[in-house]
């Protein structure tokens, strides 16, 4: 290689060089659906973020003595840290996943235009077969996943310390005066922390099918992404022996 300061030599490979070359070359995949996996595995990526996040939210990690300083998980009963803004983000982003899906479609679907009665028609057959089955399992694990999202949206917007102050108001409000106001504010805020306590645990299951949910997502998009590569096929003009 060389290195050119030359203003002239540097702007005739960036206008005509480059240009030439870009022109002249063929792709390596027959059909290119790059920037389509692309998009599926920044998806996974999302969907992974997702995961750690709301693991986090929800576990904890425990080692110590008694566990013989062996890390251990454990579901935190006494606090959760998932919020509704979290969950409505997940839902608004996997809805946009079927954007990817559509392109696919309408890519595919011109492409059957195109070569209708070509040779390789029974791979239109396999593409059409492979994009039903991707709508098909990404509206499944969408709906799945905003309908678990919707189950927990009473314990990630529970507010203790307004649930406090109502039960404060409404069960202890004749009493809870002068003097006893900080005796009966104490139980009001019991009363609270046990029902966000009831509200935590009611939402394991939910929780663990979601984590479970996200986890099968990016099983599905990787499989798919696997399957468009395969599709792509490489260029049967390209002789790598040469």
């Amino acid at each position: 290689g060389i290195i050119s300061y030359d203003k002239e030599f540097i702007k005739y490979v960036h206008e005509e060089l480059f240009c030439d070359i870009i022109s002249n070359s063929i792709n390596y995949y027959k059909r290119n659906y790059i920037s389509y996996i692309a998009s599926i595995y920044r998806a996974i990526g999302y969907l992974h973020n997702q995961f750690e996040e709301i693991h986090d939210a929800s576990y904890g990690i425990d080692a110590d003595y008694d566990t013989k300083w062996e890390e251990i998980e454990y579901y935190n009963y006494d606090n959760n840290y998932i919020s509704w803004k979290m969950l409505v983000e997940l839902m608004e982003t996997i809805s946009g996943f079927e954007e990817i899906l559509s392109n696919i479609i309408s890519e595919l679907e011109d492409e059957y235009e195109e070569f209708v009665g070509d040779e390789d028609f029974e791979y239109y057959d396999e593409a059409e077969e492979l994009v039903s089955g991707f709508r098909r399992d990404v509206e499944n694990i969408n709906y799945k996943i905003k309908d678990v999202c919707y189950e927990l949206k009473e314990m990630v917007c529970f507010e203790e310390e307004t649930t406090t102050f109502n039960i404060l108001s409404e069960k202890y409000g004749s009493v809870a005066y002068d003097e006893s106001l900080e005796y009966y504010l104490d139980i009001a805020s019991n009363e609270a922390r046990e029902e966000k306590e009831d509200l935590i645990m009611e939402a394991k299951e939910d929780i663990d099918f979601l984590l479970q949910y996200l986890d099968e997502y990016e099983m599905i998009l990787l499989s798919y992404a696997a399957k468009l590569l395969s599709m792509s096929q490489i260029n049967d003009e390209i002789d790598n022996t040469k």
